[in-house]
C-alpha cells in the first residue's frame, strides 16, 4: 500500500509537532513543506529532511500530495483549505476552523463537494480535564448545558509576537 503523501503549509511553531507525528506513522510521509518566508521553510526542510518551497501553488498543484496540513494564520484557513479541496487534497487544518461562520461553512461544503476529508485540530479535546468533562456530560452528571464560558490565561513572552514560541519565524 502506498503511503499517504503529506504537504505542510506553514512552518511556524505548531508545525514541528506535525512533522514529528508524521515520522511516527508508518502509512504517511511528509514530502513537502511550504512557508512564505523562504528561510523558515528551508530551515524546517533541513531539520526534517524534506523538500521545501515558498510558493503555495507548488503544494496545491502537486498530484503526488494526497493531503495537506494547514498551519497558517487564522484568516488564511478558509482560502487555503478551499483551494486545497478543489485540488482534491484532504485537509487537516489548525484551529480555529475559520474566522467567520460563513467561511467555516464554505470550507465544509467545498470539502464535501470535492469528496475530500476535512479535519480540524482541536488537540485539547484529548486533555485529561476535557475527557473528564465529556465523561460527566455523557453520564448526565452535570445535567443539561445551556451555556459554557471558558476563561484561559496564558503567558506569551514578547518575542512570541514576532518570532513565535520557538523563534521559528523570521520577521526582519
Amino acid at each position: 500500500m502506498r503511503k499517504i503523501r503529506v504537504g505542510l503549509i506553514g512552518c511556524g511553531d505548531v508545525s514541528p509537532r506535525y512533522a514529528e507525528a508524521l515520522q511516527e506513522i508508518d502509512d504517511a510521509e511528509l514530502v513537502l513543506v511550504m512557508d512564505v518566508q523562504k528561510k523558515v521553510a528551508q530551515r524546517f526542510a533541513e531539520e526534517f529532511n524534506v523538500a521545501y518551497t515558498d510558493n503555495l501553488e507548488d503544494i496545491i498543484s502537486d498530484r503526488e500530495i494526497d493531503m495537506v496540513i494547514v498551519a497558517v494564520p487564522h484568516y488564511l484557513h478558509a482560502p487555503i483549505t478551499i483551494q486545497a479541496a478543489k485540488a482534491g487534497k484532504h485537509v487537516m487544518c489548525e484551529k480555529p476552523i475559520a474566522t467567520t461562520l460563513d467561511d467555516a461553512k464554505r470550507m465544509i461544503e467545498e470539502c464535501k463537494n470535492a469528496g475530500v476529508k476535512l479535519g480540524i485540530n482541536f488537540a485539547m479535546r484529548y486533555h485529561p480535564a476535557s475527557k473528564k468533562v465529556k465523561e460527566f456530560l455523557d453520564r448526565g452528571v452535570i445535567g443539561r448545558i445551556f451555556n459554557i464560558e471558558m476563561v484561559s490565561f496564558g503567558f506569551k513572552k514578547e518575542s512570541y509576537w514576532t518570532e513565535g514560541y520557538r523563534g521559528r519565524s523570521i520577521t526582519h
